[in-house]
């Protein structure tokens, strides 16, 4: 994926293997790192470019996005190419998975939802997919949540129904530039390139309540269905959750990093690199519960794979 004038690499992980799985942003290479060692445990080389890397719910299967608008089809760990086919005519930006269905967007503003079956089925002529979103701003990201589907776009959030495509909510936002989902799924995040990352709730349900103090000094109770998170300086690029701990991350070109806990800034630290994506994995197994610092291999080929290529 090109975001501006900086080329971002797709990454994706399997806690099933522990392997870190990331396709070169300006080779046709894909690289695999198991987490314990410092070189690449392998490499494959393909016909085109990857854009765009997903792992299934189970992870038994690998998913790639080419430019050319095909989808690749791989089996965990094995690494074998089960399927490549053409699922859109343009490049695919993003894949989002469930159990029962894969999401696919491309570069024209278009998601189509194929059933998993269907996308291993290779003697099928014709792969049966309907088309769910077709928008007028360019579409930037999709995340599959609890039966949702949520898109977002340069001025909205989105969120569907995943199986029958209705649309339940329009979260309207100019300037938008990345999002997550909270576990849950009662949270979307959705950070800008003001620098704010605005909170709102699916859940209709429920509403944030503030207390603050009138003129006269009497306590008001404000409701609203959104919130902001102040804190960064410059525009966020990207977000994740912590699933494990409950915490928000959240980044910038400028290497702004921020932790948060229940919308409130738990640490906030500056790096002297370009984030363009956050990725969260499992504590590694020499953790021990007691001690304060835990001694994490360094996987020198990928950080210097980041340092030349953003």
């Amino acid at each position: 994926m090109k975001d501006g004038d900086v080329v971002v690499a797709p990454v994706a992980y399997s806690s099933q293997t522990e392997q870190v799985i990331a396709a070169q942003a300006v080779k046709t290479i894909v690289n695999v790192w198991n987490t314990d060692q410092e070189a690449p445990s392998f490499k494959a080389s393909l016909s085109e470019k990857l854009t765009c890397l997903q792992v299934d719910p189970s992870e038994t299967v690998l998913l790639g996005g080419g430019e050319s608008g095909t989808l690749y089809v791989w089996e965990l760990p094995s690494g074998l190419l089960l399927r490549k086919f053409p699922a859109h005519n343009k490049k695919i930006i993003g894949i989002a998975v469930d159990d029962e269905l894969c999401i696919t967007t491309a570069s024209h503003s278009e998601a189509k939802v194929w059933s998993m079956l269907s996308v291993f089925c290779d003697q099928a002529k014709e792969i049966r997919h309907k088309q769910m979103v077709n928008m007028k701003d360019r579409l930037l990201d999709i995340k599959v949540a609890n039966g949702r589907l949520l898109v977002l776009s340069e001025s909205a959030a989105l969120v569907y129904k995943l199986h029958n495509a209705e649309k339940e909510q329009v979260f309207q936002m100019e300037g938008a530039s990345c999002f997550s989902c909270d576990p849950t799924s009662n949270h979307l995040y959705v950070g800008s390139s003001s620098g704010a990352i605005v909170e709102f709730r699916i859940d209709k349900s429920t509403e944030y309540h503030e207390v603050v103090l009138g003129a006269d000094g009497i306590e008001i109770v404000k409701t609203a269905k959104e919130r902001t998170l102040v804190g960064h300086k410059h525009a966020v690029s990207c977000l994740t959750w912590m699933n494990s701990l409950k915490y928000l991350v959240s980044g910038s070109k400028q290497g702004e990093l921020i932790v948060w806990q229940n919308g409130q800034i738990k640490k906030q630290i500056t790096l002297k690199l370009e984030l363009c994506q956050l990725l969260t994995i499992p504590r590694p197994s020499n953790h021990r519960p007691n001690s304060k610092k835990v001694q994490i291999p360094r996987m020198k080929a990928l950080h210097k794979y980041e340092q030349k290529n953003n």
